[in-house]
């Protein structure tokens, strides 16, 4: 939306996401971490990428979820997790990146 204002979700609305933000680790194969949507076809059961202009209520797949990934050198990545909320995302992330742990990894 290009607005410039923040934006409160309430979770009755899914949002697309995709979010690529750079590896802060030193040495780690995999320059960049990605956040994108995903949701799962009822027929089949096959992930989709839920991306800007999909129904977000499509009767005929699942509730969106958070995949989380590695983006190595080349451009191709490795899945690393999903999670349920966004929230959930960048915390894995930052635990993998050691952003906000205590000294000592606690």
């Amino acid at each position: 939306m290009r607005l410039g204002l923040p934006v409160r979700l309430d979770g009755r609305l899914p949002i697309p996401v995709y979010v690529t933000a750079d590896n802060p680790v030193p040495g780690s194969p995999f320059r960049k971490f990605r956040i994108q949507t995903w949701r799962d076809t009822l027929e089949d059961g096959d992930a989709v990428p839920y991306v800007v202009g999909d129904e977000p209520f499509d009767e005929n797949f699942g509730a969106p979820y958070f995949g989380v990934y590695g983006v190595f050198r080349d451009g191709t990545m490795e899945h690393i997790a999903d999670r349920e909320s966004y929230a959930a995302a960048v915390e894995l992330l930052q635990k993998l990146a050691g952003i906000g742990l205590e000294p000592g990894g606690q």
